[in-house]
């Protein structure tokens, strides 16, 4: 007949107040394990239920018992077996740690029950975790294994009482475990009120380490705009190529026509000082090219003065009045420096004159003249 989960077998029932008590697996053995084993069953049974037996003879017993004990292996190697729950209820489906705990002589074997998927017919064996070895006084062990279980069942249950194996005096020995008790709790449903949609999900705030990438990306997003913007705004403004003169006319007369136009534009009143500058020191440059066979278009302003000054054709106080123009040119191109209107006048009339006090000779050395052009008298060709 089928037993139920937590049933007692006759056998168990007898030593289910102890772990420390063997079950007699064969006939045989020692005359002091004999009488070992008829001793502890006589204990676990209450024995000595005979009226009339004085408490003495009771005593007597004991002691007898106990001296074969101690003679005998069995008394001196004993065994201490437990199982249980961490807990003695859950809610249905919720898992749990089942443990067992063997503490044992350690020149001895016990062998643990092979539990496969389940502790009973209702509890469910859902992993299995290495077995833990402690030393406890240097002579004993204590073995220590769990299992995560749990139980799609509602009510009480109980682990089946669980058999370990073991040899005390060549004599196989089994010693089972007390029956582990488990309530499976279940929620409480009224059946009155009807069927309810499942619940949406719960929101989770938002935390400063979610929202930090938008933020990044949104700043990255922000700066490759501006960056755009500001680039498309540079190259809106960058002053248009200088148009090629007219072979047929000298530098001079160029140079002085574009300066006269930019200050008809007034760029510097308008706020526009940068771009004043950059096409004033652009004109003369110009100039000094066609002029002078100098690249100064690619040159500094050191540079330029220092080749003007090797050309001894241009007198030292206008090379300074140049120098003057070409060092304020650069504050504003490069230092984003802001003059006064006084220096943004002087500025320009010292363009003015450097190019009319080197247009005297002019005509004799501009590499643009078509050939065949006849040259002009000096004071026509200073003329603007």
């Amino acid at each position: 007949m089928k037993r139920e989960a937590g049933a007692y077998t006759k056998e168990q029932k007898k030593i289910r107040n102890t772990a420390m008590v063997h079950f007699p697996a064969k006939a045989g053995g020692t005359i002091e394990s004999k009488i070992s084993k008829l001793a502890g069953i006589m204990l676990l049974r209450n024995a000595f239920p005979v009226p009339g037996v004085p408490w003495l003879a009771k005593i007597l017993v004991l002691v007898i018992f106990s001296g074969f004990s101690a003679l005998s292996p069995a008394g001196a190697q004993l065994i201490s077996i437990s199982a249980q729950f961490d807990t003695t209820s859950i809610w249905i489906g919720e898992q749990v740690r089942f443990t067992i705990t063997v503490e044992q002589p350690g020149d001895m074997h016990v062998e643990f029950p092979q539990l496969q998927d389940t502790l009973s017919q209702r509890i469910e064996i859902i992993a299995e975790h290495p077995s833990d070895t402690v030393s406890m006084d240097g002579e004993k062990l204590r073995i220590t294994k769990s299992y995560t279980v749990t139980s799609f069942y509602q009510g009480d249950h109980f682990a089946e009482a669980l058999p370990f194996a073991f040899l005390i005096d060549d004599d196989e020995r089994v010693l089972y475990t007390r029956p582990a008790r488990l309530v499976v709790l279940a929620p409480e449903v009224d059946r009155e009120e009807g069927i309810f949609d499942i619940k949406a999900p719960f929101g989770i705030p938002v935390g400063f380490l979610e929202v930090l990438p938008w933020l990044l990306a949104a700043v990255a997003i922000t700066f490759i705009i501006w960056y755009l913007a500001r680039f498309y705004r540079k190259q809106k403004e960058k002053p248009a190529e200088p148009d090629v003169a007219e072979p047929s006319q000298p530098p001079h007369t160029i140079a002085l026509r574009d300066l006269k136009e930019l200050r008809k534009k007034s760029l510097w009143q308008k706020g526009k000082v940068k771009e004043h500058y950059t096409r004033m020191t652009e004109i003369v440059r110009i100039y000094i090219e066609r002029r002078f066979g100098i690249m100064a278009m690619e040159m500094t302003s050191d540079e330029i003065l220092r080749e003007l000054s090797e050309t001894r054709q241009v007198d030292n106080e206008v090379i300074r009045l140049l120098a003057d123009c070409l060092a304020i040119a650069d504050l504003v191109k490069f230092a984003k420096a802001r003059p006064g209107e006084e220096e943004h006048e002087t500025s320009l009339d010292a363009a003015f004159h450097f190019v009319k006090a080197t247009c005297s000779n002019s005509a004799g050395s501009n590499a643009v003249l078509v050939a065949g052009q006849a040259a002009a008298s000096e004071e026509n060709t200073c003329k603007e």
